[in-house]
């Protein structure tokens, strides 16, 4: 079995390696690739369709959204970033529809 999808590095007390990584997952290895480096902490992933989102948390506290364009070889080109009123910290998926679900401990 193998796969490939992203995972979000917070990165070392330095936040050296913060950012958002591209996985390709086999039944012998594991292998991360950074693809998006961060000076904002990231938060939440999602990807739907064509489509990442990643939540973030800026260096004043401003929350927000970045989108990325996702192609078939699992190729991010960023969109749009976005500041919203609150820090997402996880997404879910509403089935059969458009919408995206966010949570947030703030």
């Amino acid at each position: 079995m193998s796969f490939k999808t992203f995972a979000v590095g917070y990165g070392d007390n330095q936040g050296n390696g913060r950012g958002l990584y591209s996985v390709d997952v086999s039944n012998k290895s594991i292998q991360a690739t950074l693809v998006y480096p961060c000076e904002m902490k990231p938060g939440a992933i999602i990807a739907t369709d064509n489509r990442l989102y990643m939540s973030y948390l800026g260096n004043n506290k401003e929350p927000g959204i970045l989108t990325f364009s996702l192609d078939e070889a699992f190729n991010l080109t960023i969109l749009n970033k976005q500041t919203i009123p609150f820090f997402i910290t996880s997404f879910g998926r509403i089935n059969h529809t458009n919408h995206l679900l966010g949570s947030s401990f703030y």
